[in-house]
């Protein structure tokens, strides 16, 4: 469901944890957002357009392709649901400029995707801008019953207001604000307050959090052996508000660490390594870091 990541289960009992079914659990896209935001918004990626009538319209026939996949793949004892990258965005002040701003990339980002899948309706903040491609059916086919949501979450985002420019990715963060050597924000609360707004404005659904992690310039000693001590800061921090929405009545099923092995990423290559155990790029080798050790002994023991 999230490769390369590593699940377990949450439960009101820290002492029970469980392995998820991933082979009856399906996400037709990941990070519908990131795809059409990092493509046709800020040009991170391919096609390299930076163009806001050509974003929503790439989000909204990611949305459209995502439905018609649910629908075509339906069967008995087969769960569909998307992974949606959830970005909490705050302004960087409390003028009512920053605030449109912040709600304005709220509505563009994270609603809308989750509401046309929930509700059958853009957000009216965005609406206008996402008519021209919608056809009667249209909505009809992205709406669909899902099984579950999958929350890629890593940092919460700041917003301030830029005039004739919607798209801008300016904003301030509060200074005492520790952030990842990748310059990720270190937020555990902005997951829980998410987590809580999944909650009430979406019907409590069932949620899996697929994606969660940090990216630091991890020096191994001499054996390669890699001690991570800020991974698992983030890590514990981040487990703990997960636990504090469940208690708080957040139907949450489970958790993946993003991810079990360094990966190459999208823009930065091995430059961020988020894997529990170092890859040795010359020799392949695998080494696990101090993180997948203290992260084996939350699974075997249920205590964060």
């Amino acid at each position: 469901m999230a490769a390369g990541g590593i699940a377990i289960l949450l439960a009101a009992s820290p002492g029970t944890l469980w392995l998820l079914p991933t082979d009856q659990h399906w996400i037709a896209i990941n990070e519908a957002y990131s795809i059409a935001y990092g493509g046709y918004g800020v040009a991170f990626w391919p096609p390299f357009i930076r163009d806001e009538g050509a974003y929503f319209a790439a989000a909204h026939h990611l949305n459209l392709a995502q439905g018609a996949v649910f629908k075509a793949l339906a069967s008995p004892g087969r769960k569909f649901g998307t992974a949606i990258a959830l970005n909490p965005v705050r302004p960087s002040t409390p003028t009512v400029e920053d605030v449109s701003a912040a709600r304005f990339h709220e509505a563009m980002s994270t609603k809308l995707f989750l509401d046309p899948l929930i509700s059958g309706r853009y957000p009216d903040l965005v609406g206008d801008r996402v008519a021209p491609f919608i056809h009667a059916e249209y909505l009809g086919i992205i709406q669909h019953s899902v099984d579950f949501l999958g929350i890629n979450y890593y940092e919460p985002e700041y917003r301030r207001s830029v005039p004739g420019a919607p798209f801008s990715t300016e904003g301030t963060a509060p200074s005492n604000i520790l952030a990842t050597d990748s310059g990720a924000l270190i937020e555990p609360d902005a997951l829980y307050e998410q987590l809580i707004e999944l909650r009430d404005q979406y019907g409590n659904p069932t949620i899996y959090i697929t994606e969660n992690g940090a990216a630091f310039k991890d020096v191994p000693d001499t054996s390669l052996y890699v001690p991570d001590l800020k991974r698992i800061a983030f890590l514990r921090g981040h487990l703990n508000a997960a636990h504090r929405a469940l208690s708080d009545g957040v139907n949450l099923r489970g958790y993946f660490v993003w991810s079990f092995l360094d990966t190459f990423e999208w823009r930065l290559g091995f430059t961020a390594r988020f894997g529990l155990v170092y890859i040795d790029i010359d020799s392949g080798r695998r080494v696990p870091k101090a993180s997948f050790d203290w992260y084996t002994e939350v699974v075997r023991s249920g205590v964060v």
